[in-house]
């Protein structure tokens, strides 16, 4: 058993953020590749390991083990913790009849974080990002060949430990985005085709 040495008496204090972008993949894509938590280990920042324990019955929820390792990214240099999460996942039609795809990922166990919690909301964004302007959609190119994805992705960590909490409250959004990136180049790197209903 690992000692926790990372834990105080002090209150824990939660710390959050959100990162709302649309990213040039399908929906579909995107969350098989979110939902392969075996192969996180191999592309993800400062994940060393990554292995999914067991299986609901229905299909929609997972227990993981995680491994995260910190090394040069100051203060937190040095650190190393293993946790388990579990994550639901669901593709559903929203309120407004839109098609939507989320996963949510909540520790269950874990020495370092009194809670450490994600989620995406993925919804089909029907337009192009213009070459000549990163960034920009130009919705009167849309197709159905290539649609997008409209990312809301949310991470939130809370911990007791003072330097600990510093350091989450100075490099969060860094972590955040470099998570997104690392999804996105994933992406690329495994193709993906959508079966069309004919």
């Amino acid at each position: 058993m690992i000692p926790n040495i990372f834990r105080s008496s002090a209150n824990p204090v939660r710390h959050r953020h959100v990162v709302n972008k649309i990213v040039a993949t399908s929906p579909q894509h995107l969350y098989a590749v979110i939902t392969d938590v075996d192969s996180y280990k191999h592309f993800l920042p400062f994940c060393k390991s990554s292995k999914v324990l067991r299986r609901s019955s229905c299909g929609t929820q997972f227990d993981a083990s995680l491994t995260i390792g910190v090394s040069n990214l100051p203060p937190l240099n040095a650190i190393k913790e293993e946790y388990i999460s579990r994550v639901r996942h669901v593709q559903q039609v929203s309120s407004d009849g839109k098609d939507e795809w989320m996963v949510e990922a909540k520790s269950i166990r874990s020495n370092l974080f009194h809670g450490l919690n994600s989620s995406w909301h993925l919804t089909t964004h029907s337009g192009l990002l213009n070459s000549d302007t990163p960034g920009l959609v130009d919705e009167d190119c849309a197709n159905d060949e290539n649609k997008m994805t409209k990312v809301k992705f949310e991470v939130e960590m809370s911990v007791a430990d003072p330097m600990i909490s510093i350091a989450m409250e100075n490099i969060l959004e860094n972590v955040a985005i470099r998570q997104i990136e690392a999804f996105e180049k994933r992406c690329k790197e495994i193709p993906f085709n959508v079966k069309k209903e004919k």
